[in-house]
């Protein structure tokens, strides 16, 4: 796992891996919009340590999303994880303004509200997807890599595969890349979110040689990061 930085700016938290490139097209960048402080920095630390995003930004409020995309410092990130309730009021208003700003970026709705009412209301205000806050970490992963490559989560013909048909999914693919054994036991765990400390605890090895596995993982599959990984066997 990389180290990461974390500093705060006019308020707002934001994690950063060491040894990033600012300027390299292929990070991806995430912003946290939510009103519980723990769980937006719990996210955060999450998507970035995880691998699944480059660097990730954390705010508590709309006007603190708002004042931070309109620094000049600061870049549209490629994707926005918004609570669907911020405070007393829905993020409704705030989507409306994000897409009519910043029509690249993904919209991406959680709540722990899971009433289809509210999944209709994310998506009549402009959201490209909606996630449960109750979902296994790495749903979050599968979600954002289904927004990121243009679609919606979940999808409407989604579908939960059974365990079976995931497994022989997954030995096809490795099949078709000509992963290893091993590149294959360590690939089906890192696509259920596991960072390489607990995959190399489940497969009994150093979490550098887990590092390694999913360097090589990555170089075979032809992608940059997990993100492009989780589309790539999706």
């Amino acid at each position: 796992i990389r180290s990461i930085k974390r500093r705060t700016m006019n308020g707002l938290t934001m994690y950063q891996p060491d040894g990033l490139q600012a300027g390299d097209p292929r990070n991806i960048s995430a912003l946290i919009v939510e009103d519980h402080p723990v769980i937006a920095r719990g996210l955060a630390q999450y998507l970035v340590t995880g691998g699944f995003v480059a660097t990730a930004h954390s705010c508590n409020s709309a006007a603190e999303c708002l004042a931070w995309l309109g620094s000049a410092d600061n870049a549209p990130p490629d994707i926005a994880l918004v609570d669907f309730w911020l405070g007393t009021a829905s993020c409704a208003e705030l989507l409306a303004q994000l897409r009519q700003r910043y029509p690249a970026m993904r919209l991406l709705v959680t709540s722990a509200d899971t009433s289809r009412g509210v999944e209709d209301l994310a998506q009549q205000a402009g959201a490209h997807g909606f996630i449960a806050k109750q979902e296994e970490p790495a749903a979050f992963a599968r979600a954002i890599a289904a927004l990121l490559a243009g679609g919606a989560y979940p999808a409407v013909d989604d579908a939960v595969d059974p365990p079976a048909h995931y497994a022989s999914r997954v030995e096809n693919l490795a099949n078709l890349f000509q992963l290893t054994k091993r590149q294959t036991q360590v690939v089906a765990l890192a696509l259920q979110g596991w960072p390489n400390k607990r995959i190399a605890t489940e497969l009994a090895m150093t979490e550098q040689t887990a590092k390694e596995h999913m360097t090589q993982i990555l170089a075979k599959l032809g992608v940059a990061n997990r993100l492009e990984m989780f589309a790539k066997f999706k």
